[in-house]
Formats: C-alpha cells, sequence, structure tokens
C-alpha cells in the first residue's frame, strides 16, 4: 500500500484524492492546505466516495512522515517550504505546481540532491491524456 501526502485541495488535488480512493493499492496519508482554505477542503474531501478521513493540516510536516511520496498541487508561495519539509522528512516529491520563479526553480534542484524528485509543470495535461489512454487501452483489451 502506497501512502500518499497531498499537497493541495484544488482541482488536482480532488483529481488525486478521488483517485487515491478508487485505488486498492493507494491511500491518503493525508492532506495539507492554507490555514484559509480548510473548511472548504475538508468539505471537497468528504464529498469524495470512498475516501477515509484523514488528517487536514496547513503544515506539511505534519503528514510527510507517515508518507511514502508527497505530491504538491498547492501554490506557488508554498513551493519552497514543501520541498523543504520533504528533505527534512526524507519524502519523495511530486511537484506539480505551475507559475514557479527561479527561487522557487532552484529550492527543487537542491531538494533534488538529497530525495526524489519529479517537477512538471504541465501535469493536468499530461494526466488528462494519460487517463484516455488507459481507457482506449482498457476497451481494447476487453476491460471496463
Amino acid at each position: 500500500m502506497l501512502r500518499i501526502a497531498l499537497i493541495g485541495a484544488g482541482r488536482m488535488g480532488q483529481a488525486i484524492a478521488t483517485e487515491i480512493a478508487a485505488s486498492a493499492d493507494l491511500e491518503l496519508a493525508g492532506v495539507c492546505v492554507r490555514e484559509s482554505g480548510m473548511p472548504s477542503a475538508i468539505t471537497r474531501l468528504k464529498a469524495i466516495g470512498g475516501l477515509p478521513e484523514v488528517p487536514v493540516v496547513s503544515d506539511p510536516r505534519d503528514i510527510l512522515h507517515d508518507a511514502d511520496v508527497a505530491i504538491d498541487f498547492s501554490l506557488p508561495d508554498a513551493c519552497e517550504s514543501v520541498a523543504a519539509a520533504a528533505v527534512k522528512e526524507k519524502t519523495p516529491l511530486v511537484c506539480g505546481v505551475t507559475g514557479l520563479d527561479a527561487t522557487s526553480l532552484s529550492a527543487l534542484q537542491a531538494a533534488s540532491v538529497d530525495i526524489p524528485l519529479l517537477y512538471e509543470r504541465n501535469m493536468s495535461f499530461g494526466i488528462a491524456v494519460m487517463q484516455r489512454l488507459v481507457q482506449a487501452a482498457a476497451a481494447a483489451l476487453g476491460g471496463e
């Protein structure tokens, strides 16, 4: 069972949480959002069928220690602190945050020396294409 810490609960975060809920091999370790966004994040997460109640926190360190990997689709201003927390907790990081400046990109580069790190700023398009390819493959192979 792969435990995932989700950083950000916007559209991509919700899509990822939905996929985690539908998978037998994945488990949501917790969600990190800005403190001001906690009430709406909790409401959106509760609306996802099959997702057990998980910690919703404002400091990523509070959930990274329980995760095998962190997935960050938060905001550019959180990137440096998320990368630093992932390094401190030795948690691999997948970052799909868009609009990063040179300082944030440097923080990710520095973090990649200490932890496995994947950064892609156009992941939402990639995920949409991958979903279509998986659906086409399942249909061609006789799956649902």
